[in-house]
């Protein structure tokens, strides 16, 4: 799929792959900020999680989502940057 053209960039596919890795895990971030700030009765209801007349938070889906997140960031990078052989190598 993605290839090193003869002067040694890299072609558009990796790095379209890891902008969408990165929007994804961005936004999973932030959705694991609102699980942490917001009671699940507050919470907007197009979001899971969301149960009327609820006082309580949800620290397991917050947990979960900054991690995946976290993970998708990572591929992000490894994608974008990780294969790069350097000069020396």
């Amino acid at each position: 799929m993605s290839t090193v053209t003869e002067s040694g960039t890299r072609s558009s596919g990796k790095r379209i792959g890891a902008l969408i890795l990165a929007i994804v895990g961005i936004l999973l971030i932030i959705l694991a900020l609102i699980y942490v700030t917001t009671k699940a009765g507050s919470l907007p209801s197009f979001i899971p999680g969301h149960l009327h007349h609820s006082s309580g938070h949800h620290p397991l889906r917050a947990g979960v989502a900054l991690i995946v997140g976290l993970i998708l960031l990572g591929g992000a990078w490894w994608l974008g940057f990780g294969g790069k052989k350097g000069a020396g190598s």
